[in-house]
């Protein structure tokens, strides 16, 4: 995992109250961001151990392939603007020639600098910065293949200008508070996932959620299970919420009475806002298979290019098209998905999906709730989804056959290695 510094203590370890998720960063549009990252590997630690490691292909399969991660990182940003010779994040070709490796090995910190906008010079030779609000950006490690697929990556918001924000946590009660950001909470449920954003025009206020969606990412469940679906690390396949239960249907799998006792709730990520509150999905997608999901918030609709001022900021576009889901969310792809009203036009409390679709990748676990208000509605009595305990075995994860027609084919399958 990315970590913050903060969130360690003097051994290496998570600090209580640390959640389990990507690393999310923070910035405004024009702010100079200046990252300082250490290896805390070591050389001796399993994963360089275990040198059969699965890698999710794009047929679905699982390919035993013989190598481990690099034991050296980086850090990666999309759309920033920096000195490739010394801020890239990664070694290619002549940015890192006659140049300090950019790349930490275990025990080392490397410094890097970023500018959130666009640097330009002009005719006279003079550098030019102009602040531009970019939204979601993915944070890639410098082993594309196996560090993201072992957990090793994360995303960057950049805010509009001159902005603060707050995550996410509970109170001793349960309440949701607002608590900072950057050093390690001791609340409850704290995540950095979840904020709201306060930019420097108060009353555009908005509640923000940073969706990080793996298609590759290992997560095992069992000796005989496993799934590489997740968000934000997190994952709800539908053989955990199934467990022995005959009935295999859809919507069987979103029903909060399919599982028995108080946790009906997935375990993916819940984002919470208020009735008719402005929220935006900061939706970033690691390094994955090559295979193009398809994301949807059911219930509401949004812009398709939700950009202003030649596109350097975020705000209403009213020559956009407007979705009810976005297409071609692949492996590194981002965007913003910007909901004027929470519960739509009518502004309606309840439980939303949101989800990958079809429901051939969605089984695999990459979905959640967008709850809008109160907290889960009654349960309605229904014969169709019986209550079920919890799975005491857990079969194999199986794609489905009506998924192939969505995956990628390569181009020549007799081809030599």
């Amino acid at each position: 995992m990315y970590v913050f510094t903060k969130d360690l203590d003097a051994n290496g370890q998570l600090n209580d109250g640390v959640p389990i998720e990507p690393l999310i960063l923070r910035a405004s549009a024009g702010d100079c961001i200046e990252i300082n990252l250490t290896n805390g590997l070591e050389y001796s630690a399993d994963v360089f151990q275990d040198k059969q490691l699965t890698y999710a292909q794009p047929l679905g399969t699982l390919v035993p392939i013989k190598l481990a991660p690099s034991t050296s990182v980086g850090l990666q940003p999309q759309l920033l603007s920096y000195d490739a010779l010394t801020s890239a994040g990664t070694n290619i070709g002549w940015n890192s020639r006659n140049q300090t490796d950019q790349l930490a090995k275990p025990g080392e910190t490397k410094k890097y600098t970023w500018y959130a906008g666009k640097i330009e010079r002009d005719a006279g030779g003079t550098l030019n910065h102009t602040a531009v609000e970019f939204g979601t950006l993915n944070l890639i490690p410098a082993d594309p293949l196996f560090q993201n697929i072992n957990g090793l990556f994360g995303s960057m918001v950049i805010e509009p200008a001159e902005s603060s924000w707050q995550c996410d946590g509970q109170d001793g009660s349960g309440n949701p508070i607002k608590v900072n950001c950057e050093p390690p909470s001791s609340t409850n449920d704290f995540t950095r996932a979840s904020a709201t954003v306060t930019p420097k025009d108060a009353t555009k206020e908005f509640r923000e959620f940073v969706v990080m969606i793996s298609d590759s990412i290992n997560i095992f469940q069992g000796q005989t299970s496993a799934t590489t679906s997740a968000v934000n690390y997190r994952t709800e396949p539908k053989n955990f919420r199934y467990g022995d239960n005959a009935t295999q249907d859809f919507s069987c799998m979103l029903s909060n009475q399919l599982v028995a006792g108080p946790a009906k709730d997935p375990q993916t990520p819940i984002f919470t806002a208020d009735p008719g509150a402005k929220v935006r999905f900061r939706m970033a997608h690691p390094f994955g298979t090559g295979t193009s999901q398809v994301f949807t918030v059911h219930g509401h609709v949004w812009q398709r290019n939700p950009f202003q001022k030649s596109s350097r900021e975020i705000g209403d576009n009213n020559l956009s098209q407007w979705l009810g889901s976005r297409d071609n969310h692949g492996s590194t792809d981002h965007f913003e998905l910007v909901l004027d009203k929470a519960g739509g036009e009518g502004k309606r409390p309840g439980d939303y999906l949101y989800s990958v679709f079809h429901p051939s990748q969605a089984r695999l676990g990459a979905w959640g709730l967008f709850r809008v208000g109160t907290s889960n509605q009654p349960l309605q009595p229904n014969a169709f989804c019986p209550a079920v305990p919890p799975p005491s075995k857990i079969a194999p994860m199986v794609e489905a056959p009506d998924l192939n027609r969505f995956l990628r084919q390569p181009v020549n399958r007799n081809a030599k290695p």
